[in-house]
């Protein structure tokens, strides 16, 4: 699940920017982005609130993948 979040948000980025840039816009490491999407670290607060704040037309996919791991820890 997190895998396809993290796909969605390259597919877009990657229209506009390189990896390098995403994660500079997003305030966070490459190895932080690259440990998130080998499935070693989890996204934190800070990581969704950049994202939205810079990719407004994936509000919707995180606010799902938000809920989705909510219903999970349930």
């Amino acid at each position: 699940m997190l895998r396809e979040l993290l796909k969605e948000i390259n597919n877009t980025t990657r229209k506009k920017f390189k990896i390098a840039d995403m994660c500079r816009n997003l305030g966070i490491s490459e190895s932080y982005w690259w440990a998130m999407w080998a499935g070693r670290r989890k996204p934190n607060l800070a990581f969704f609130i950049s994202v939205r704040r810079e990719y407004p037309e994936l509000r919707d996919l995180i606010t799902d993948y938000e809920n989705k791991q909510a219903d999970q820890e349930k």
